[in-house]
């Protein structure tokens, strides 16, 4: 009964909006040196990322948008420094050129 009202309550509110990747990886990329994100790159395996650049998130400190080239093949992933936890790869978004 309980989980039933749940359910029904759940279903009344709405979804939060999508951030678009724009607003929630602001400009300019960095280019510097981190050794955080090479850490956790490193430590997943990452594909083709002995060159790459990043953008931190605006709404979640800690996370990154990496785009990494490997002779002229860009790839993304997403980072998360606290955890040392990585996605990807994934494709390049168009609204975000590297």
């Amino acid at each position: 009964m309980i989980a039933a009202a749940f359910l029904a309550v759940a279903f009344l509110v709405p979804a939060p909006k999508s951030v678009p990747l724009t607003e929630r990886y602001p400009g300019p990329w960095r280019t510097d040196f981190s050794r955080d994100i090479t850490i956790a790159l490193g430590k997943n395996q990452a594909l083709g990322c002995v060159q790459f650049q990043y953008r931190e998130s605006r709404l979640d400190p800690g996370e990154y948008l990496v785009y990494c080239n490997d002779r002229g093949m860009w790839r993304s992933y997403l980072v998360w420094i606290p955890s040392q936890k990585i996605t990807g790869p994934h494709m390049i978004d168009a609204s975000i050129p590297p």
